[in-house]
């Protein structure tokens, strides 16, 4: 374990404190942050070998870097471990905390679309990259259905039996049904490596300008994909905080910017679906470490996901 003295040596400053997520410990300083991944499995990803987490770290910093370049993410060793170090930003300027205060405006909201359809205009692809993203769309589903039910505990718990035997038939015959068209996009270099995290707990507001950081470079069927999944994560946590509006600023500037109207029209609702049900298992697992009123909280959280993603789920 690298202790807070050897990340103060290697920053060049002091560590005021030390954040924590089910993945990650994060160190801050006073202009730079370094970020550590856990050794952990959970079932859906396994860091637990130091070469794990080193290419965790050095795809992470590659990925922030095409997204948001100015923050400076890049890949380090700090006492024989990974790490991500970055410049630090106004954490009181995070989307998620705007969303709560009520300041996230319909201009962000199109910025948002615009950020995401030109950061995949220039995202890479090849036929390795269209290849895992093609076969993760039903393979991240599939493996979803067994983590939340498996890992996550969350059946009878965050979602009912019937809905999630629901979303799981309704999932499988879409896929199914629109397969051909899901070829077409591979094999058209629809497919990129894209961010894959895109929610507003990692996206911050900085010179009145939206910024994204802190992509899944942990496993790349996570962030190889169709870059309607991609967006549809910021569209998502939009509508799961009642704020439509944004969401439909979102859609209409990336649709423009992008031109993938027909992406959008039959693919949208599919992808929020997955990002909701995402989150849903996520916040579950969260919930499972935690007790009282606070866990109940993070439940309260991974139902309301949950739900959002049987309303999006295609019939």
């Amino acid at each position: 374990m690298v202790t807070k003295e050897e990340v103060e040596a290697f920053i060049g400053e002091d560590v005021d404190h030390i954040g924590e997520t089910h993945m990650s410990l994060l160190y801050f300083g006073h202009t730079k942050v370094a970020k550590y991944f856990k050794p952990v499995d959970l079932g859906f990803t396994n860091l637990c070998s130091v070469e794990a987490r080193r290419t965790a770290a050095i795809k992470t910093a590659e990925i922030d870097s095409a997204y948001c370049p100015d923050l400076g993410s890049v890949a380090v060793e700090i006492a024989g471990n990974p790490f991500i170090v970055m410049r630090k930003f106004d954490s009181s300027k995070g989307l998620d905390r705007l969303y709560e205060t009520g300041e996230v405006t319909k201009e962000h909201g199109r910025q948002i679309g615009i950020m995401f359809a030109r950061a995949h205009k220039k995202a890479k692809t090849d036929e390795e990259i269209s290849g895992i993203a093609y076969a993760s769309i039903s393979k991240n589903w599939e493996e979803l259905f067994i983590v939340s039910r498996d890992f996550a505990k969350a059946i009878g718990k965050t979602i009912s039996e019937e809905s999630y035997r629901e979303i799981i038939s309704n999932i499988r015959a879409f896929i199914a049904r629109n397969d051909s068209y899901f070829q077409a996009r591979r094999d058209g270099g629809k497919m990129r490596q894209c961010h894959g995290d895109g929610h507003s707990g990692n996206m911050f507001v900085e010179n009145d300008q939206v910024k994204v950081f802190d992509g899944i470079g942990f496993k790349n069927e996570f962030s190889y994909m169709d870059p309607i999944s991609d967006v549809a994560f910021a569209i998502m946590d939009a509508i799961v905080r009642g704020r439509e509006d944004i969401a439909k600023e979102i859609i209409d500037s990336y649709t423009v910017e992008s031109n993938d109207i027909e992406g959008i029209e039959k693919l949208l609702s599919f992808y929020v679906c997955y990002r909701a049900f995402v989150r849903g298992q996520i916040n579950t697992m969260i919930g499972n470490g935690l007790v009282g009123a606070e866990q109940e909280n993070v439940y309260e959280a991974a139902r309301k996901y949950y739900a959002l993603a049987v309303k999006y789920c295609p019939e």
